[in-house]
């Protein structure tokens, strides 16, 4: 499971934790920006403490922000791919 070029991407907000979780939202999420636009996130990458304060759960993770993976990002390597 990769994002691909295009991807929304939904996120805790905490970019640079150590160890952070990917997860493929199936269907997509709907959500709403602080703007009141609205967007359709195909993955959340959230980081460890954010999901353990979401009691382990991706969907009850706090979402702070969003982004549009780019095609030439590196290859999510992590081992914790859901």
């Amino acid at each position: 499971m990769q994002p691909k070029d295009g991807d929304v991407v939904v996120h805790c907000g905490h970019i640079d934790a150590g160890l952070k979780h990917l997860y493929e939202l199936t269907p997509p999420r709907p959500f709403t920006r602080p703007d009141h636009t609205k967007g359709l996130a195909k993955f959340l990458i959230t980081c460890d403490a954010c999901l353990a304060t979401a009691s382990q759960n991706p969907l009850r993770v706090l979402i702070r922000g969003d982004a549009t993976w780019d095609g030439d990002a590196p290859l999510w390597e992590d081992p914790t791919v859901h």
